[in-house]
């Protein structure tokens, strides 16, 4: 999840009048809510009394005579940087709190009360579910409400993620644009997406890197099902690459409805369990080129479109990536868009830090409108490498974690943004710190942005945790 402030805009408050600023606060990319700064203020403080202080990065202190647009700049890169560091440290981003404020944040925002709603999920064959939710489900109950629907088992659920892609008219293949997460509502998320246009659509997709979990899935007539028909979407849309005489079987093998063997023969071809983005630039090799990135198997793949029909592939394995970055891509006239436009998406740039060799490490950049999915999905690799080390399968959904992990519950409240704060009626927990695995990097991160005073020059990354267990066999 990737969290900035693009912007501040100058807000009057409904009974008082008085003016205020509010900092338009982006979730991967989209805008999501509008807070005041003694909101997020109330936040802290409440991440204080769950966390401890010293889990925390620094936040800006309050002021007591009004700011001018510099010190206003100054506490808006502060707050967007507070935001990027908590967003990273699991114990934090998966907290009902933390997802809890963030989701009662985007409800104000859009001026929405919880009322009964219809909402459409497709599966990748375009397959409609419509369900009864409310406005303000947050994205795992929509989730746990689309299995139930379909009788998916609960032991496979956790294989499974909902997504926002877009489907251009002239256009059968859909784009994946967002995963969605606990902190935000589809239904909200989906309007916001939707106004000016009608081409976007909430999908289930199998949401995993290794193949050998597929052998969980074909043991459930439903799971086999939805992983059949993705694995044929991606033959169909060439995500996987077959020659002709395997398509020919293939083709066989659907029209006989052999839904194992047609997924055994896939799983033996390239690309196989891989997503396919839109072609981008990249400056690797050389600057400007222009890429098709790839990603699954544990690895980024680049694959540079020559006019020449050469096919050269650079493979980037993820446990030589150290870290990643993303950066916000600014418009000609230094601008990330028109900031009275909620339905603006930003565009970003992913940057990683790759060791090429030993003591050899370089950033490559890749520009793309999905770099932030590009990011979620490193991360995910990521996550899923470090549970196969300690002998995990799969990480359990949101929901679960928090009710497993948990030591005592605690109420918290929401503040809104006439200053009047509302108790929450889900009752998050007190976590230990050994609830979540330890990242170092957002721990040392955390301390420089908490001591150093050039902390507004500084970038928050992500650092890969996957990385320290490199060793020489590996280079």
């Amino acid at each position: 999840m990737h969290f900035s402030i693009p912007d501040t805009q100058e807000l009057k408050e409904p009974r008082q009048g008085r003016s205020f600023v509010g900092y338009s606060v982006y979730a991967n990319g989209s805008f999501h809510c509008t807070l005041r700064y003694r909101q997020l203020h109330n936040f802290h403080e409440q991440l204080k009394k769950q966390f401890g202080y010293n889990s925390l990065p620094y936040f800006p202190p309050k002021k007591f005579w009004s700011l001018n647009q510099t010190q206003v700049e100054e506490r808006r890169n502060f707050l967007e940087k507070y935001l990027q560091i908590i967003s990273q440290d699991e114990r934090i981003n998966k907290s009902e709190f933390f997802n809890g404020f963030l989701l009662h944040a985007q409800q104000e925002s859009h001026n929405v009360t919880k009322e009964e709603v219809d909402l459409d999920l497709y599966l990748v064959n375009w397959f409609k579910v419509r369900l009864k939710v409310y406005s303000t489900d947050k994205s795992s109950t929509i989730m746990n409400a689309a299995c139930r629907y379909l009788e998916l088992p609960g032991s496979t659920m956790s294989y499974f993620a909902l997504f926002m892609v877009r489907k251009p008219e002239n256009d059968s293949q859909a784009i994946l644009e967002r995963k969605m997460m606990d902190f935000e509502s589809p239904y909200l998320t989906l309007k916001n997406f939707d106004r000016p246009s009608k081409s976007h659509f909430l999908v289930i997709r199998r949401y995993y890197w290794d193949p050998s979990y597929d052998s969980i899935l074909m043991k459930n007539n439903v799971s086999l099902d939805l992983l059949y028909h993705q694995v044929i979407n991606d033959v169909e849309n060439e995500w996987i690459i077959a020659p002709s005489d395997v398509k020919t079987r293939l083709s066989s093998l659907k029209m006989n409805e052999s839904k194992k063997e047609y997924i055994e023969l896939a799983r033996t071809l390239k690309y196989y369990g891989f997503v396919r983005f839109e072609p981008c630039i990249c400056d690797y090799p050389v600057e400007e080129t222009r890429v098709e990135v790839r990603a699954g198997g544990m690895e980024l793949v680049l694959a540079p479109q020559s006019t020449k029909g050469e096919s050269v592939e650079h493979n980037f394995r993820v446990t030589r990536i150290r870290c990643w970055r993303l950066t916000t891509c600014l418009d000609d006239n230094g601008n990330v868009g028109n900031p009275n436009d909620s339905s603006r998406v930003l565009k970003f740039e992913l940057s990683f830090e790759y060791l090429f060799s030993k003591d050899s490490l370089k950033w490559i950049t890749i520009k793309s409108d999905q770099s932030i999915l590009m990011s979620v999905f490193l991360r995910s690799m990521v996550e899923e490498l470090l549970l196969k080390r300690k002998g995990l399968k799969s990480s359990v959904n949101n929901d679960e974690q928090s009710k497993t992990s948990g030591l005592a519950s605690e109420p918290w409240s929401f503040m809104k943004i006439d200053g009047t704060s509302h108790p929450s009626t889900q009752m998050p927990r007190s976590f230990s710190t050994d609830s979540f695995p330890k990242n170092e990097a957002t721990s040392k991160m955390r301390k420089s942005f908490s001591q150093n005073g050039n902390f507004s020059k500084m970038k928050p990354f992500f650092e890969n945790d996957a990385f320290n267990g490199i060793g020489d066999d590996d280079l």
